[in-house]
This record gives structure tokens, sequence and C-alpha cells, in this order.
């Protein structure tokens, strides 16, 4: 065997391996619930609002510009 047929077959059983991990931590944390952090979910719903608040300014300015440019 060639040095890079040494080098291929290192790199294939190691992306394997690899590979394999992954396929064991998404097998594990599929289908569980989620983390229940009232502080994180509060955290979470004011970042939402906050941009809900900045589409809702954009799609006004956008209106705007609209009418604007109808007239």
């Amino acid at each position: 065997m060639t040095t890079f047929e040494v080098y291929l077959s290192i790199g294939s059983v190691t992306g394997a391996i690899a590979v394999s991990f992954y396929v064991r931590h998404v097998v594990r944390t599929a289908g569980r619930d989620r983390p229940r952090n009232p502080e994180a979910l509060r955290r979470f719903v004011e970042k939402a609002e906050q941009f809900s608040t900045v589409r809702d300014a954009l799609r006004d300015e956008g209106a705007t510009r609209t009418e604007r440019s109808q007239e």
C-alpha cells in the first residue's frame, strides 16, 4: 500500500467513528421533551416580541413607501 492509501484508510476509519458518535448523539437526543426553564422561556418571549416590533415597523415603512410612490 502506498502512503496515500494508508492515509485514506486512516481518514475513512476516523470519519466512520465520528459519524457513529454523531448518530448516537442524535438518537439519544431526538424526541426529548424540551427543558423546562421558565427564565429562559421569558427571555425568549421578550426577544420574540422585540423582533415582531421591528418587523411591524419595517412593514409599516414599506407600506408608506408604496403609498408615496403611487401618489
